[in-house]
């Protein structure tokens, strides 16, 4: 759900009103995304039907796994920043907020709840400060152009969390101030109590949205996850009931509460000795429920786009086999990283706007920020690779291809020095197949 409002009528009553429908419509849904991330899935609820017979509730937690595998595919290594520029004062802000942290928290929020919101402020020592909100608790509201802008955001938290009748604290930050209200159970009403300028000239709040819609990374799979739970847990109450092996009796019906004794006791006694008494085990129901959860499992890891990088197809394929593997995951994330990179360029146009650099604040444009896939890397094929182009393309382009290789300006320059290094001492220049001859001369 956007919300959205036209520029001149943001006022305490639409404020008001967005709080109630947010908290109708919109924080269920982001509940649910947090509570199947940490594991309080639907399965916890299941009801024991039978008392005599084991009630499992098992949670196999795809929601966990399928987070955790783009952040640290996007995360995993650190984002980052570079410029033609001095950015060292713009460095230092990143440094002193620890910024890698927050990088990783930011979008960790982002794939449970489908947005996160990153708050810049300023401290009580004058130092720059952004600070990631709860996503269950602040939400934004834009204006009603065609570019949707960012009108505000609103934020709001318990007076005391054990007794929410108590009511509510809401800030709403706008392009010049901070305006800050108190609230009744159900925002029934608002009362205004006061505001503060904030000095940044736009709302000094970052909006990640992890896709249009807003959603988890997990929410289309969240019907197959409570489906495996519920085979997992069920098989799990057969197995563990000896339920796997049925019982055939022949002869005369047994009274029911013979047959309730039995299941409880698991002890079978029979005085007529007309009844026959022997077990089968329906193996091919075993195996149907294997493949069953196998199904299931390959479907979650298809539908997501995460891999299964537990399988041990990963471990022994080639640089190329596993781009291919990874090819939906990678097109995923590379919307993930775009939307990402276009937040941090916000955060970075919020510290400038403080910092009145000497370039002005429009520097953050230069800044280029990189993402870097955390995944294993073949040095063996890129090692070829460099050493078939070599002379055929720039050394420059070479090292870049290099991934330890950070600075590749500044190591074509330890390179030059190295090779001085060894004329002076050795009388000679090391060269390698595919130098230019008028190098190898010098």
């Amino acid at each position: 759900m956007k919300f959205l409002c036209d520029r001149d009528e943001l006022t305490t009553e639409i404020v008001r009103d967005y709080l109630q429908k947010f908290s109708q419509y919109e924080l269920p849904r982001l509940v649910k995304y947090g509570d199947y991330y940490t594991g309080k899935q639907a399965i916890l609820r299941k009801k024991q039907i039978d008392p005599a017979k084991p009630c499992n509730r098992i949670v196999n937690n795809f929601c966990s796994q399928i987070v955790d595998n783009y952040l640290g595919y996007l995360v995993g290594k650190d984002v980052t920043y570079s410029s033609l520029d001095d950015i060292s004062a713009i460095s230092e802000v990143l440094a002193y907020n620890d910024s890698r942290t927050e990088d990783s928290d930011m979008l960790r929020q982002a794939l449970i709840y489908g947005r996160a919101f990153e708050l810049c402020y300023i401290d009580e020592e004058g130092q720059q400060r952004f600070t990631l909100l709860d996503t269950k608790e602040t939400f934004a509201i834009y204006d009603n152009t065609i570019g949707e802008n960012l009108l505000a955001v609103v934020r709001f938290w318990a007076k005391d969390l054990f007794d929410l009748g108590k009511g509510y604290y809401i800030d709403v930050y706008d392009e010049v101030r901070v305006a800050h209200y108190e609230g009744v159970a159900g925002f029934s009403s608002l009362v205004f109590l006061g505001e503060d300028p904030h000095y940044y000239g736009q709302v000094p709040v970052s909006v990640l949205p992890l896709n249009d819609e807003e959603y988890s990374i997990f929410d289309k799979v969240l019907t197959l996850q409570d489906a495996y739970n519920t085979i997992l847990s069920q098989s799990t109450d057969d197995y563990e009931s000896f339920s796997d092996y049925y019982m055939i009796v022949k002869g005369e019906r047994i009274d029911a509460d013979v047959l309730k004794n039995m299941k409880q006791t698991r002890v079978v006694n029979l005085e007529n000795t007309e009844y026959d008494v022997s077990f089968i085990s329906p193996a091919q129901i075993a195996s149907d429920t294997s493949t069953r959860l196998k199904d299931i499992d390959e479907q979650i890891h298809k539908v997501s786009n995460s891999p299964d990088f537990t399988d041990d197809a990963f471990g022994t394929s080639s640089g190329v086999a596993m781009q291919y593997k990874i090819m939906g995951f990678e097109n995923t994330a590379g919307v993930i990283a775009a939307n990402m990179t276009k937040t941090l360029q916000k955060r970075l146009e919020l510290i400038c706007s403080i910092l009145s650099l000497v370039s002005g604040d429009a520097m953050w444009r230069d800044i280029e920020i990189t993402f870097t896939r955390n995944l294993p890397f073949d040095y063996s094929n890129v090692a070829t690779l460099i050493s078939t182009l070599k002379g055929t393309v720039s050394d420059k382009t070479l090292l870049s291809l290099l991934p330890f290789v950070s600075d590749v300006d500044k190591e074509l320059e330890m390179v030059a020095e190295s090779k001085r290094e060894n004329q002076e001492i050795y009388g000679f220049t090391v060269t390698t197949e595919g130098e230019d001859e008028d190098e190898q001369e010098d």
